[in-house]
């Protein structure tokens, strides 16, 4: 088979499994997920993805062969347990992205691929979000659901060899509530763009989100329903835009002369070009919230509530403190300050200067490569396993 060599050595294989293949274009989870798999790439690993919950189409895995991640499917392989059964002893790492497949298949990475190392990559931790939630809604049987989901994340968290959550809060949590689980904070990478700006008419502001997420469907409708009529009234022409996938009908209904329902976009650059300002009113949430990254990525300013910037920033260091806001009227303040160009640069120096410094390749690569098995010099000219 390709990829050993004459003295029985081979080139070193990761596995990584998530609901969906990654897209960039959906949701903060797949663009964490594609930063990982090419920092294990630049460690010498062969990448390989599969799919839990659906078939990847063939544009999607030309896209992952265009990356040289090998996207395992049927009829070679048939499921993630298919693929821990066939691979077994040859896979170095298994990586498994979110708390539904690290409970599917922890027990199986053990009894089919006992000598890999395993990773659980926390994505959010659910019950934080979901505790919150019970708190924003007043829903007792939320909270019930929250704890039992607790202790399901936890025991995941002991299984794993290691636990990467992106956020600090979380990596705080989890290591309190699980002592012996190694558990560490991992960033992806956002890489920072020139800002080739259009000067709109008026004022637009943008709300980028996955929509399917409760948290994104809450904040839309707080923003639309609470913190627009406090804008209109102070600055009449200004525009809301709601940008993103998996859009309800819940979203389509909050449309109106000076909503705009935009759905998802293939280039978020070009959707932001004339956008004067993004928000990120949730109410409720965990983990690092991309939005706010990628406005800083594109050279916006961002008005957050405390729970987005929760992971990124102090709310107490001034640099950030006028960034926040956790009322519908203090909220329409912060983004009437931030339409200064001035106000609104200052804020986007600082949040690049963050990016530069806590979301680069080599802080994702800093962060991941303790956690990967070292691979032996001599493997870099190794030609990868046939695994299809």
């Amino acid at each position: 088979m390709a990829g050993i060599t004459q003295d029985g050595r081979r080139h070193p294989v990761a596995l990584f499994i998530d609901d969906f293949a990654p897209d960039p274009t959906q949701d903060a989870g797949s663009i964490a997920l594609l930063s990982h798999i090419h920092t294990a790439q630049s460690l010498g690993y062969q990448c390989c993805f599969m799919a839990s919950r659906s078939i990847p189409s063939e544009k999607v895995r030309l896209r992952l062969k265009a990356q040289g991640i090998d996207c395992l499917v049927p009829p070679v392989f048939t499921c993630p347990e298919d693929a821990l059964r066939q691979l077994g002893d040859r896979l170095d790492v298994v990586y498994l992205h979110r708390l539904n497949n690290a409970e599917r298949y922890s027990a199986l990475t053990r009894a089919l691929a006992p000598t890999a190392t395993m990773i659980w990559s926390v994505a959010e931790l659910t019950s934080l979000r979901l505790h919150r939630q019970v708190a924003v809604e007043s829903r007792p049987e939320l909270e019930r659901f929250a704890s039992r989901l607790e202790v399901r994340e936890n025991m995941c968290a002991w299984l794993a060899d290691f636990v990467l959550t992106h956020s600090p809060v979380e990596a705080g949590r989890l290591s309190r509530n699980v002592p012996t689980a190694n558990v560490h904070v991992v960033p992806w990478a956002v890489p920072v763009f020139p800002r080739k700006a259009r000067t709109p008419e008026a004022p637009v502001i943008a709300f980028v989100g996955h929509f399917a997420h409760d948290p994104n469907l809450d904040a839309a409708k707080w923003l639309v329903l609470a913190i627009m009529p406090l804008l209109r009234e102070a600055i009449p022409g200004i525009r809301c835009r709601l940008i993103g996938s998996a859009m309800p009908h819940a979203v389509h209904m909050l449309a109106a002369e000076d909503v705009e329902i935009v759905g998802a976009v293939p280039d978020l650059k070009k959707a932001l070009a004339d956008v004067s300002l993004c928000v990120a009113p949730l109410r409720f949430g965990a983990g690092i919230k991309g939005k706010v990254l990628e406005a800083w990525a594109v050279g916006l300013p961002i008005v957050m509530t405390p729970i987005a910037a929760e992971g990124l920033v102090d709310p107490a260091d001034p640099i950030w403190r006028n960034s926040i806001a956790d009322t519908p009227s203090t909220f329409a303040e912060r983004i009437i300050a931030f339409l200064d160009p001035a106000t609104g640069q200052e804020q986007v120096t600082a949040g690049q200067n963050l990016l530069k410094t806590r979301f680069s390749e080599p802080a994702v690569l800093s962060a991941l490569s303790p956690l990967f098995p070292p691979v032996p010099q001599e493997m870099g000219d190794t030609d990868p396993i046939v695994l299809n």
